[in-house]
């Protein structure tokens, strides 16, 4: 099965008599032009359903269009019905259905928009799912291309009610050139601001005193004007989140770089935990023109200065329900592996995580709570490594996976030097 299907990303476009138009993004991580056929899906039994989370409704939305493109050989004629499902713990439920549709791919390639009427509703956090009934000649031809995501799939037809388990998908798929988006407007009031999402700042005493500083930079906003950016510390040492704003000038663009992190939020150190950052003024940005990175750093222990490295703030296509981290641990370094998540609207994460499934080198899956909606397994393949069986181990892949498929999370490794206190942190790639 190699099926790509786009799901709902609504960001911020121009406003027109009082409404956003939608953007709905496709989905193709890795394009659909240009790639070679390495193999296909022919469609031999039906139904057949796809679901893909990486793209959920960020708005409640009547879509009447769903575009649909594949790479064919042929024109081939296919039936299929649209669904609006609702991720829900480890489950995907059919809340609702489109009517059954007879589309054609003619020419092979081209976009073939299908009209749906009435609506299909979703709400925020849906994702959508097509289902196959049938195809002459066995189906379209689908071709095979490298994918940053995958999707599920399901032996069975989704009516309204149907529940389809996470551990029950006949595949997981990263592989795809089948492109499905929803189209849609949504009022300007509905969207969400655009956010961003620092895996982990913080100010501890550990091995070493570790602090961090943060920078945020975007491009100017259309409406120009002041800029009001909403920091939220998901602090897990200290309780409930700490929040702050700032204000910065939105008409030429600007970066926001407060001196001290602390001073900002009002908090007392230690802290430690995810930061999101919300552009409040901000209707006219995209989340691609905001950016944010905090540098983590402590004194060094070998002739002064400081030691650390930088992590990367993520927006939504860089949050996944699993994530795989490669690593490699040299002698006398140990590895250190967080897992961050956050409420944020503009990506369709309307619940945080508060657990995760961890395993390395397809080890022991171990349940790891999320206190504080983070959390971070120092040493694990040294001191922390027993529930993993992982002790010992150089080389190999930590896989996370969240717990409730309504969540969403950010995975990244921390390599620190026993002697200096380095460390080299690098955020973990999305499977889906």
């Amino acid at each position: 099965m190699v099926v790509l299907m786009a799901l709902l990303a609504l960001l911020a476009g121009a406003p027109l008599l009082g409404q956003c138009t939608g953007i709905s993004t496709p989905a193709n991580f890795g394009g659909l032009s240009g790639s070679s056929v390495a193999s296909a899906d022919p469609f031999i039994e039906f139904p057949e359903t796809f679901i893909a989370g990486s793209r959920p409704a960020t708005a409640r939305l009547a879509v009447s269009e769903v575009d649909l493109r594949m790479l064919t050989t042929s024109a081939t004629p296919f039936t299929v019905r649209f669904v609006a499902f609702r991720p829900s713990e480890a489950n995907y439920i059919a809340r609702n259905v489109s009517a059954v549709l007879s589309l054609s791919a003619t020419p092979p390639g081209q976009v073939v928009a299908a009209t749906i009427n009435p609506p299909l509703q979703f709400e925020p956090g849906d994702v959508l799912g097509v289902t196959f009934y049938s195809a002459s000649g066995g189906g379209p031809t689908v071709v095979n291309t490298p994918a940053r995501s995958g999707f599920l799939i399901f032996h069975g037809d989704a009516p309204a009610g149907t529940q389809f388990g996470r551990d029950s998908a006949t595949r997981y798929v990263s592989s795809f050139v089948l492109a499905v988006e929803a189209v849609s407007n949504a009022p300007c009031e509905q969207l969400p601001y655009p956010e961003i999402l620092v895996p982990v700042v913080g100010d501890v005493v550990g091995a070493a005193h570790f602090v961090t500083d943060l920078v945020a930079q975007f491009a100017p906003s259309q409406f120009g004007g002041p800029v009001t950016l909403h920091l939220t510390l998901h602090d897990r040492m200290g309780g409930s989140p700490r929040i702050a704003t700032a204000t910065v000038n939105g008409a030429v663009g600007a970066a926001y770089h407060p001196a001290s992190l602390a001073t900002a939020l009002n908090v007392t150190p230690p802290y430690f935990g995810p930061l999101t950052i919300a552009f409040l003024d901000g209707p006219g940005f995209l989340t691609n023109a905001v950016y944010a990175s905090a540098r983590i750093t402590a004194p060094g222990t070998c002739g002064g200065g400081e030691t650390g490295s930088a992590v990367d703030g993520v927006g939504c296509d860089r949050i996944g329900r699993e994530i795989a981290i490669p690593f490699h641990v040299p002698a006398g370094h140990r590895l250190n592996v967080g897992i961050a998540s956050a409420e944020m609207n503009s990506c369709g994460i309307f619940v945080p995580a508060t657990s995760a499934e961890v395993w390395v080198n397809g080890g022991p899956h171990v349940i790891v709570p999320m206190p504080g909606e983070s959390t971070q397994i120092n040493d694990i393949t040294g001191a922390g490594a027993s529930p993993y069986r992982s002790a010992g181990v150089t080389d190999g892949i930590v896989v996370v996976r969240v717990t409730d498929e309504a969540t969403r999370i950010v995975a990244y490794s921390s390599l620190a030097d026993n002697a200096s206190q380095d460390s080299a942190i690098a955020l973990g790639s999305v499977l889906q």
